[in-house]
């Protein structure tokens, strides 16, 4: 085990030795390698450059934040998307951190990605899809594998154009669901 080792002690642990043709492939590991190479980690709802993220006070909005946890987690007979706007600086950010920590406790955040305007990765929407793709693959066994599936087969999908990285990263996995449940981006 141990064959032609120098200059080192051990001291207690178990060991065990395995030889032979034993082969372990864990599949999807080089999909989401590759997925991680094009992620845009500042962008994530609980990046550390954004450090402490901006979430709403206790016992603030709790109106808007309840309405927006009602639709994200109901039973999916309101509208898919959900549009939260308003001019700079008024909590807009605030309130989806807040709701994504909610979602997260909850176990039904897919992912997110915050823009932010002039940033270098943040304010580029061509890593949007690997990046919550990336989320998705980790957050979910069964999407793992069909998204680690499409960047392997194709790895170059990640420089590809938006819809063939929204189609390949994201909806065609999420068709192949078995039982799928409801997840939020």
């Amino acid at each position: 085990m141990f064959n032609n080792s120098t200059g080192f002690q051990i001291h207690g642990g178990n060991y065990i030795n395995v030889s032979g043709d034993n082969v372990h492939h864990r599949y999807g590991e080089a999909g989401i390698h590759i997925l991680h190479q094009a992620v845009a980690l500042e962008a994530l709802y609980d990046s550390a450059e954004s450090f402490p993220q901006p979430r709403c006070h206790p016992e603030t909005r709790t109106e808007m934040l309840d309405g927006l946890y009602q639709w994200a987690t109901g039973d999916g007979t309101s509208h898919s998307i959900r549009w939260l706007h308003g001019p700079a600086g008024s909590g807009k950010s605030a309130i989806m951190q807040t709701l994504c920590q909610r979602l997260e406790e909850a176990d039904c955040l897919g992912g997110a990605f915050f823009f932010k305007r002039g940033h270098v990765t943040r304010g580029n929407a061509k890593v949007l899809f690997a990046t919550l793709a990336y989320q998705l693959a980790l957050h979910h066994r069964e999407l793992n594998t069909s998204i680690s599936r499409s960047a392997e087969t194709d790895p170059s999908v990640i420089g590809r154009g938006m819809d063939v990285q929204l189609r390949r990263l994201i909806v065609e996995p999420c068709k192949s669901l078995r039982d799928p449940a409801p997840l939020v981006l």
